[in-house]
């Protein structure tokens, strides 16, 4: 659905979300649906470091191949 909105140029309303440490996890809710998934230290690294390498980013060259 982001990316959907993003080709279309719409502002997201579905990705807001509280992320927690509850212990070693991490635990990611949407603030929309109440839809909860926990990482555990190796996920969230992962999530993280694909964040650092752009893996998330969605900017014109991107939307372009993918749109």
């Amino acid at each position: 659905m982001f990316v959907r909105e993003a080709c279309e140029g719409l502002t997201s309303a579905n990705g807001v979300v509280t992320a927690t440490r509850p212990g070693t996890d991490t635990l990611v809710r949407s603030l929309r649906t109440g839809v909860e998934f926990r990482l555990d230290e190796g996920e969230w690294a992962a999530f993280v470091a694909g964040a650092v390498d752009g893996e998330f980013d969605f900017t014109a060259a991107a939307l372009a191949t993918t749109c």
